[in-house]
């Protein structure tokens, strides 16, 4: 198992020298405390977060870093009044960790049912390319476990609104149930099972197998993200898939789209389909127009790639009019311009439509990289939530 391990450390970089570091810094204070409420203390996720620079006051290349370099710091741990039990900083932390076991009844055992995993105390004394003990994982959450709790709660959401992705009818509906029923493209969260996406994945749609890699399936693909996401027109009167752009203009005159009615702008385009209203989709007839003009930039993207899944982030820069020209000195992505910006294709939606494209073979799945990279280039609310969560800094 230990060759294992070094094998699979030298291979992937993961954990990388540094995360080993951090990894026993965590060890090193719930083994000497053998208490796991200490890590809530002020600073300490600060420091988990620069180990190198907060404890030995140095940065360190991360190829040079060792475990051994932390045991000066385990040993002026032990030194410290917290471990005297009759001092007033154990009498405080005794009061400290019951008023956590109030709020979060049954997380604690489960958080020390993990120290038993340390044996001696913190002893981080092997080098970071040496071999590592294997701790034995930590019990199951209990029940009484608010995380426990919300998993139950998240698993008890999904079930209840299966019936909705699977199309099912249900003679009385709950109360969110009644919700998405009002707007199933936009509240429920199988994004992939709802109205829209079913209508343009099934036989005659632009994403299905026999049709995606016909001429016009490209611009349908956009018309489709862009324009005619969640209308009633697109759930009633067709699949969303027009071979050119007569094609489009043909379906325009037979379902009587008149520009100057805001009944037949509506049918056709929901301006709010991603949330704020977009106005510009109310020359949505004539913006579908410019995406069938685009169609050899594409095909000139698909031979660039030699018939290889086009990587992620290099088609969602495309659809933003961008190209990766490399870094700069600092490390930092350089972009160029290109001529293929598409109209009414945004962050969001050129990441919704890059994702719509997965499914059908010719783009890539997105890497934990690209993804990351594509959600700070858009920096929106998924960005946000990530550093609200402190996942991200």
């Amino acid at each position: 198992m230990r060759n294992v391990l070094s094998i699979i450390r030298q291979w992937l970089d993961f954990p990388n020298n540094t995360a080993m570091l951090s990894a026993y810094f965590v060890i090193c204070i719930v083994g000497t405390f053998k208490n796991s409420d200490v890590l809530l203390f002020d600073g300490i996720w600060e420091t988990y977060r620069s180990v190198s620079k907060s404890i030995l006051g140095k940065k360190q290349r991360p190829q040079d870093a060792r475990v051994s370099t932390l045991q000066p710091f385990a040993n002026a741990l032990l030194g410290l009044p917290l471990l005297q039990p009759q001092s007033t900083e154990a009498a405080i932390m005794r009061d400290y960790s019951a008023t956590i076991e109030q709020c979060f009844p049954g997380l604690r055992a489960w958080m020390d049912s993990s120290i038993c995993c340390i044996h001696g105390g913190a002893s981080p004394s092997s080098p970071l390319a040496g071999d590592l003990d294997l701790p034995t994982p930590p019990p199951a959450l209990p029940l009484s476990c608010p995380q426990a709790a919300g998993l139950d709660d998240l698993l008890a959401f999904a079930i209840h609104l299966l019936p909705i992705a699977h199309g099912c009818p249900i003679p009385s509906p709950s109360k969110l149930q009644q919700l998405v029923l009002k707007d199933v493209d936009f509240y429920l969260p199988f994004r992939e099972l709802g109205p829209s996406r079913m209508r343009v994945t099934a036989p005659g749609g632009p994403f299905h197998q026999s049709t995606c890699r016909q001429g016009g399936a490209f611009a349908s693909w956009v018309i489709f993200r862009a324009l005619l996401y969640n209308s009633p027109v697109l759930h009633e009167r067709t699949h969303c898939y027009f071979p050119n752009a007569a094609a489009w203009k043909a379906f325009l005159g037979a379902e009587h789209f008149d520009r100057t009615s805001s009944e037949s702008l509506s049918r056709f385009f929901n301006m709010s389909c991603y949330g704020s209203p977009q106005d510009e989709r109310k020359n949505g007839a004539e913006i579908a127009l410019s995406y069938f003009e685009a169609e050899p930039v594409w095909k000139e993207l698909v031979e660039k790639n030699a018939g290889r899944p086009i990587p992620f982030e290099e088609f969602f820069l495309w659809t933003q009019g961008k190209m990766e020209r490399g870094r700069d000195a600092k490390g930092k992505h350089r972009f160029s311009k290109t001529d293929t910006k598409l109209r009414m294709v945004g962050g969001l939606t050129g990441y919704l439509l890059t994702a719509d494209i997965v499914y059908t073979g010719m783009v890539a799945r997105p890497t934990v990289e690209e993804m990351g990279r594509v959600i700070h280039f858009n920096g929106l609310g998924s960005l946000k939530g990530l550093a609200r969560s402190n996942q991200i800094f």
